[in-house]
């Protein structure tokens, strides 16, 4: 792709004639002489093996799992009326929450000396149970779903 129309510059190192490409011959000669006698001077006339330095392995970075969105507990039904011994199921659902994993919050708040117990009989399932009575006493439980979402179950024993 070198061109030397027009003639080498004058004083340029083998130009001999205008339009003439003989210019190049004599810098390519220089250099194979070079090389040969770099690798007659290297020992055993062989010429060094040169290994390029491995290339690094691309690194990838990681991309961050966006935090999945958990949309409110709600619970089926969400407050209950017992007597005494009597047992409700109670199902708690929650968008994003695939695993349907609930947990009860610590334990069921009463007034006075009506309680009951809330049992998590299967994933999203809890069995409601009065365990005694006073007058119709409201309690509460709080029902944890994912992400920090919670709701309170209302009950009347």
């Amino acid at each position: 792709g070198l061109s030397t129309a027009g003639g080498a510059p004058a004083g340029s190192f083998g130009a001999t004639s205008a339009g003439s490409n003989n210019a190049i011959l004599p810098v390519a000669a220089g250099a194979i002489a070079i090389g040969a006698l770099a690798a007659a001077s290297h020992g055993g006339g062989s010429a060094p093996i040169i290994t390029p330095p491995p290339s690094p392995s691309p690194t990838v970075a990681p991309t961050a799992t966006p935090a999945p969105a958990y949309g409110p507990v709600v619970l089926t039904p969400s407050f209950v009326a017992l007597t005494v011994g009597q047992s409700k199921t109670v199902t708690a659902s929650q968008s994003g929450n695939t695993t349907n994993t609930f947990t009860v919050g610590a334990p069921v708040v009463c007034p006075g000396t009506g309680n009951g117990t809330v049992v998590q009989t299967a994933p999203g399932t809890f069995q409601v149970t009065s365990t005694a009575t006073s007058s119709g006493r409201t309690c509460t439980v709080q029902v944890n779903g994912l992400g920090g979402q919670f709701t309170t179950l209302g009950m009347t024993l």
